[in-house]
Order: C-alpha cells, then structure tokens, then sequence
C-alpha cells in the first residue's frame, strides 16, 4: 500500500532519480516503484519509449492508429490484418504499448 507522501514524493522525483535510489528511498522493490509509476502515467528521462527506443518494431503512428481505430469500434483481428501484424501483437500494441510523448 503507497502513502499519499509517497505517492507525492515519486511524482516530484520519478524524473530526477534512478528506480535503485527511488525503490531505497521508498522502502520499495524496483518493481513496485515501476508499477506505480505506470499507474501515475510518469515517465523517467531515463527511460526511452516508442520510437526514442532502439528496439523499436513498430512506429509510434501505427501504434497510435490501431488505438484509434480500436476506440472507433473496429475488431483486433481487422486492425491486425490492415496493419499486418498477429492478433496477439495487435492485442499487445494497443493495450500496453506506450509511445513518446
């Protein structure tokens, strides 16, 4: 369970500090700092997302077109196609996959 302190004080530094220093800081694990962090939607200029990342498959674009045409009402499977992609993947892009601001 986070704090209200704490959930402030990782806002206010998830930008300036590593998870190592934040999960010490915190009394968290890693990978409790990085959960919540993608709850509070923050992002850490350490980390690179989209097509900032070098391993990067998919275009931002494509990604953010198969959100979109989600939202609209089409099926995953018809995204998938148009976009040549497995269902799975397309599954994945849309729901988990986050691109640069």
């Amino acid at each position: 369970m986070w704090s209200n302190e704490e959930k402030i004080y990782l806002k206010q530094n998830y930008h300036k500090f590593d998870i190592s220093h934040l999960s010490t800081r915190l009394g968290k694990t890693p990978a409790a700092i990085r959960q919540k962090a993608y709850v509070l939607n923050l992002t850490n200029k350490h980390e690179r997302r989209g097509n900032e990342h070098h391993l990067t498959k998919y275009p931002d674009e494509d990604v953010k077109l198969m959100k979109l045409l989600r939202l609209e009402g089409m099926r995953v499977k018809e995204i998938a196609n148009k976009f040549e992609v497995t269902q799975s993947m397309a599954t994945q892009l849309i729901n988990l996959r986050r691109v640069a601001d």
